[in-house]
């Protein structure tokens, strides 16, 4: 049921908001579009943290084909997402990815580019 998701496994994202798409199907009794979970946990350094996706997620569309959320205001850190989403014959599929949130600089070193 869960074809796609983005950001992909070990994605490093820069500060600042966040999409969490997902690409669904199912050909059979079709996707319950009102029943789904999302979770985003922040690593410490030794274990997952809570739950923290109520803080900082949004529904931004769910449907048929595609779910996502605008995620907004993570701080620096890794996170695992894990979604799941039901059929309306009450079957089950679910993913779990892992990302960086960073602050991401550029730096040029060498002579010949000129800004």
């Amino acid at each position: 049921m869960i074809q796609n998701y983005s950001p992909s496994d070990g994605f490093l994202h820069p500060i600042g908001n966040l999409l969490l798409s997902y690409t669904i199907s199912d050909d059979n009794s079709g996707i319950n579009t009102s029943n789904y979970d999302l979770a985003i946990e922040k690593w410490d350094g030794s274990s997952w943290g809570p739950d923290i996706s109520s803080q900082y997620e949004s529904l931004d569309e769910f449907s048929n084909t595609q779910a996502s959320f605008n995620i907004q205001g993570l701080s620096y850190g890794k996170y695992r997402a894990s979604f799941e989403i039901y059929d309306n014959a009450g079957n089950s599929a679910s993913v779990t990815h892992e990302f960086y949130v960073d602050e991401v600089e550029f730096n040029i070193s060498t002579s010949e580019v000129d800004i």
